[in-house]
């Protein structure tokens, strides 16, 4: 047998019936509305996930205390902090053009990766950052 799915008018019939809560099991579905009208109308929503609206994901590693897994540390040691303290050099000489920098940055880039990377794909994706970041 399939999930039974509730609709606002569902929601509207059960009020009307004089029913104070509405129980949601692995069996009921209830569309964001019906969830949204239930909690309008005063209806006590009962059930595992019954604060999350329907379409709210349930992330229970959130609640569980489990920390996500470690990134990956592309950058060798270098920390965040390291990487952006360095930024103020980079833009330092005010002599450099922007073609400049960014054959650099492209440059710097593949010589970390070592070859591994498309160089035309690093080149538009570089092109993206200084144009969102407003080097011109």
């Amino acid at each position: 047998m399939g999930r039974k799915i509730l609709t606002v008018k569902d929601i509207e019939k059960l009020y009307d019936s004089g029913e104070k809560e509405l129980k949601l099991s692995r069996d009921v579905a209830i569309t964001d509305l019906a969830f949204e009208r239930a909690r309008e109308l005063g209806l006590a929503v009962i059930g595992e996930h019954a604060d999350l609206a329907p379409s709210a994901p349930v992330r229970p590693y959130l609640s569980r205390g489990t920390k996500p897994a470690k990134a990956p540390d592309l950058f060798g040691a270098k920390s965040a902090a390291s990487m952006t303290a360095s930024v103020p050099q980079v833009m330092a000489n005010q002599e450099e053009t922007s073609s400049e920098l960014r054959a650099r940055i492209v440059n710097a880039v593949l010589e970390k990766f070592s070859g591994t990377l498309d160089r035309e794909l690093i080149e538009r994706i570089i092109d993206r950052v200084m144009a969102a970041s407003g080097v011109k």
